[in-house]
């Protein structure tokens, strides 16, 4: 089977849940395929390279396996959820079973997003009219819904990263050094 795909153009958002402190990724632009991170600390340099893995993790995704997928597995288990600015969100689980790493997909169609979204004059162009979003999410709902897609560790930790992975404090400044204390004498 093939993976789902959604456009990185058309994606506004990718939120993470599950995995500790909640992620928010944001498109820098309508037409960009960047993305950074909500809430980012004072100071903190994002590490871009694991933003985008996390917000194009659909672009390249293969499976290794497939099977009808056990709820139970999925029931307690980190949410990527991807929005598009024309309604269409996808949501994926990711979970662990015999050492292997598998993930499950559901999708379902906002027609308060796609109403939202002005069409007209948008620099992506790749966007879906609400009733071809709609359409799509109920596509994708139906071909991958209740099924289960095994994949390589790397691809699954594409989906869970966890929110102090994706960006560096600055270094704290070196203490200085204590002068010493003569003896009394």
């Amino acid at each position: 089977k093939s993976a789902p795909k959604l456009p990185p153009l058309r994606l506004e958002s990718v939120t993470v849940e599950g995995t500790g402190e909640p992620v928010r990724l944001l498109k820098t632009t309508p037409s960009g395929t960047e993305f950074v991170l909500v809430g980012l600390p004072d100071g903190a340099k994002a590490k871009t390279f694991d933003l985008n893995r996390t917000g194009t993790a659909l672009e390249f995704l293969t499976f290794d396996d497939v099977a009808k997928a056990e709820p139970a597995l999925f029931a307690s288990t980190p949410v990527t959820t991807y929005t598009t600015r024309d309604g269409v969100i996808l949501t994926v689980r990711t979970a662990h079973k015999d050492g292997k790493a598998w993930l499950s997909f559901d999708a379902r169609f906002d027609p308060e997003l796609a109403a939202k979204t002005p069409r007209e004059g948008d620099p992506a162009k790749d966007l879906l009219s609400a009733e071809d979003a709609e359409k799509e999410a109920k596509s994708l709902h139906e071909q991958y819904s209740g099924w289960a897609y095994q994949v390589s560790d790397y691809t699954a930790g594409s989906f869970t990263p966890k929110r102090e992975a994706l960006f560096e404090l600055p270094a704290k400044p070196a203490a200085a050094a204590a002068t010493p204390v003569p003896p009394p004498p």
